[in-house]
């Protein structure tokens, strides 16, 4: 039966291991492109052998200008483009101006305030702005699908317009959003362990008692956790009032509050590793593992549930409450730990 168990518990293991190397070869971004921009301002009237992106306040690809493969522009103020692009178009801007000479031979996706069309397009155009505008020497090969307030156009064709529904846009957008979250917590997951075995290992009395009160009094833990919980929240609070009021007098407490993120951080490392053992003894009942060994799988198997969690529609707000609980654990275990350490006096 031991033996079952051990076989189970090490399969287990094994298997997350196999699972997350995977997923991170699999989330690993491919390389990127080498001509990567951050400027003031962005003006191209050459060729570009490459795919392209630029961050700057205003981007101007010119008449002569071409890109030979995509682009993605992101510009605070304005983006205009009127040469060629040999790909897929993606623009992040206040405006997005697509001029007469342009020639987009891919799909083009902007985000912004206002946009206006006036070239041609030989994929689909997918657009979320206030303001959408194709002019009439515009050209689009695809479809249209416009979330916006206004719409002026006659150079579209009505099968052309596909119908902007809100829910479907803000859902593909959480969906993203969930999946993002999900691929950065998986190849977090082995390193969660191992610190959390580096942590029993130094502490190994210690971690095996908080584990041993939060399966017995749960209520000794979590009590004066939420508690500390509130005040730090409510002390966070001031300092980020404190600095937007008085912008001096919070520039010189500004350490102190990356001190207080910096314990913040600690006390979930706390709260992750006293879980974490006391998932991982369940799973070892009837087995003589030490705690060292027995919190790995139980690490493993909280950070894969976690990594689930997050692909659920509230998702992110599942994986900032599991933070603020494990803030809370491990301020409720570091206070039960100065307890037991005080003297009795009788």
């Amino acid at each position: 039966m031991h033996n079952r168990r051990y076989l189970l518990i090490l399969g287990v293991m094994a298997a997350v291991i196999v699972l997350a190397v995977g997923l991170m070869r699999r989330w690993t971004p491919p390389a990127a492109p080498r001509n990567v921009m951050v400027t003031q301002d962005y003006e191209l009237t050459a060729t570009v052998e490459d795919a392209l992106v630029v961050a700057a306040d205003t981007v101007r690809l010119d008449g002569d200008s071409r890109v030979r493969g995509d682009a993605a522009l992101i510009g605070r103020s304005s983006v205009y483009v009127d040469g060629r692009i040999d790909g897929s178009l993606t623009v992040m801007s206040d405006r997005l101006d697509i001029g007469p000479h342009a020639q987009i031979n891919g799909d083009v996706a902007f985000l912004g305030n206002q946009i206006t069309v006036a070239g041609t397009i030989t994929g689909d155009l997918s657009a979320v702005a206030r303001t959408i505008t194709a002019a009439p020497s515009t050209a689009i090969t695809g479809t249209v699908t416009a979330c916006a307030e206004t719409l002026e156009t006659t150079a579209l064709r009505a099968d052309q317009l596909l119908p902007c529904r809100d829910h479907d846009t803000l859902n593909a957008l959480t969906a993203l959003q969930n999946l993002n979250v999900a691929g950065l917590l998986l190849p977090l997951v082995p390193g969660l362990a191992a610190l959390a075995a580096l942590a029993v290992a130094a502490f190994p009395r210690r971690f095996s008692r908080l584990a041993l009160l939060l399966r017995s009094t749960p209520r000794s833990l979590a009590r004066p956790g939420c508690l500390g919980l509130l005040a730090v929240i409510g002390l966070a609070a001031g300092l980020v009032l404190l600095l937007a009021l008085v912008p001096p007098i919070g520039l010189v407490l500004l350490p102190f509050g990356l001190l207080l993120a910096l314990g913040l951080l600690v006390l979930a490392g706390i709260g992750w590793t006293t879980l974490a053992l006391l998932a991982g003894n369940w799973l070892a009942r009837g087995t003589a593992l030490p705690p060292v060994v027995a919190v790995i799988p139980g690490s493993l198997l909280l950070g894969l549930g976690l990594a689930g969690a997050a692909l659920t529609p509230v998702g992110l707000i599942l994986v900032l409450v599991t933070l603020a609980a494990l803030i809370a654990l491990g301020l409720g275990a570091t206070l039960a730990a100065r307890r037991s350490r005080r003297p009795a006096y009788i």
